[in-house]
């Protein structure tokens, strides 16, 4: 079709380009999921893991004999998690970690696909956490709008009043990026497969039995009603 300035309209190229758009959207949502997370695959998680999950090694918080756990799977690069640390997690931490009625430990699943800096930001709050500073970092990184750029977590990292010699030191000797990977490789084998994903159970001899997983960040009543449920001993609904 010529228009009045005997420009062509170009049928197909515009179908393209829209085919194009149309795919791109439905990558975004797979991506960012039904209920707010992060995916890393393309399908939903596989549920709630078996297998008693190990509290040790994690960045716990809370009182050692809580009879009731949390684990939180998270990456600092993911919008849902810094949800999740800002609208939920100062709660769960005032209302029941803190108080001695239930343990969390925090453990990290960077997803590298989404953004490559992730790796290096996790392992920068690894050193963090064997210097006993994990929670200004994590604190200082999730209050922060979208970073992609691995120096504004450094400069961060060093604003909660860690030294440049510190964090070079751990990275090199390489044991907190080993604390990384074998986060991820649990995720892994209890088919934990987006962020934020909050595992909640009962606690026995240091382990956790989960009864719930949630992924995404969800309302602060779910999180509630399951926690609530288990220290009265209630069953799971």
């Amino acid at each position: 079709m010529v228009g009045l300035s005997g420009y062509r309209f170009n049928w197909r190229l515009w179908l393209n380009v829209a085919g194009t758009l149309i795919l791109a959207a439905l990558a975004a949502i797979i991506l960012l999921g039904w209920d707010g997370g992060v995916i890393v695959d393309n399908f939903p998680p596989r549920g709630v893991p078996t297998a008693p999950v190990p509290m040790a090694g994690a960045v716990q918080r809370g009182s050692s004999v809580a009879t009731v756990g949390l684990i939180v799977f998270s990456d600092f690069q993911c919008p849902s998690c810094r949800t999740f640390a800002a609208e939920i997690l100062p709660t769960l931490l005032a209302k029941y970690v803190d108080p001695g009625r239930v343990s969390l430990a925090f453990r990290y699943f960077p997803i590298e696909r989404l953004n490559p800096d992730a790796l290096g930001t996790a392992e920068l709050a690894s050193c963090a956490a064997s210097v006993d500073r994990f929670w200004p970092v994590h604190n200082a990184f999730f209050a922060a709008p979208t970073i992609s750029d691995a120096r504004e977590f450094r400069l961060r990292a060093l604003g909660t009043g860690l030294t440049a010699e510190a964090l070079d030191g751990c990275r090199r000797q390489g044991l907190a990026m080993n604390q990384v990977k074998r986060d991820v490789e649990l995720a892994r084998s209890l088919g934990v497969q987006g962020t934020p994903t909050t595992l909640i159970g009962r606690l026995q001899d240091g382990q956790l039995r989960v009864s719930t997983s949630i992924l995404g960040s969800r309302p602060l009543a779910r999180y509630e009603a399951t926690i609530n449920d288990l220290l009265q001993g209630r069953p799971i609904k």
